[in-house]
């Protein structure tokens, strides 16, 4: 008996649950994530070392031969390959070269240069609530282009103003400290480390 009152339950998940396959993440009832279209994501594959230090380039102005480079299948300063590195190890490296290179993003020589595509520049004094506007448009002019695949959702660019207005004025870490902290979130995002192909 314990067979026949399972079995229209278990039809239902497969008729539901299953029937159409794992939806891409963010495109759920019509919704989209940054770097997501309404149709399903049918691969993802992770930027290579040389296409992050490329992106980075593109995004921040910062040359590739400046930037500390993540681990990867990279060789050492030995000149042979590295050991194959553990999943802890390879998010601690990219945490690492998305710190250093907030760093020098976010450095007197260069934040000019950094705040141009916004049309803004830092505040006089380094106040992250006199520059909150400044670092709007930084963080909406910077989120599409760094997530590649079209428009950021509005959530996903909440967060990023959150990160922001987090360490620049709730902690007060001043203007250039709340911009390095959401480039070091961007940097980390998987939007921008992956690639993704709708289909």
């Amino acid at each position: 008996m314990k067979a026949r009152s399972t079995w229209p339950a278990a039809l239902l998940v497969v008729f539901f649950g299953c029937s159409g396959g794992p939806a891409a993440v963010g495109t759920e009832q019509g919704q989209t994530g940054p770097g997501l279209g309404p149709s399903s994501v049918q691969s993802l594959t992770k930027l290579t070392p040389a296409e992050y230090a490329s992106a980075v380039s593109d995004l921040l102005g910062i040359a590739p031969s400046a930037q500390p480079v993540p681990l990867g299948g990279v060789s050492t300063a030995s000149g042979f390959a590295s050991a194959a590195a553990s999943a802890d190890d390879m998010a601690l490296s990219y945490y690492d070269s998305a710190f250093a290179i907030a760093t020098l993003a976010t450095s007197a020589a260069h934040m000019r240069t950094l705040l141009q595509g916004a049309g803004c520049a830092a505040p006089s004094g380094n106040s992250g609530s006199a520059g909150a506007a400044c670092a709007s448009a930084f963080i909406d002019a910077l989120a599409p282009l760094a997530f590649r695949n079209g428009p950021v959702d509005a959530p996903t660019l909440a967060g990023l103003h959150g990160v922001y207005t987090a360490v620049a004025v709730t902690q007060g870490g001043g203007f250039s400290g709340g911009v390095a902290a959401m480039i070091e979130e961007v940097l980390q995002s998987p939007y921008f480390l992956y690639r993704g192909w709708s289909g």
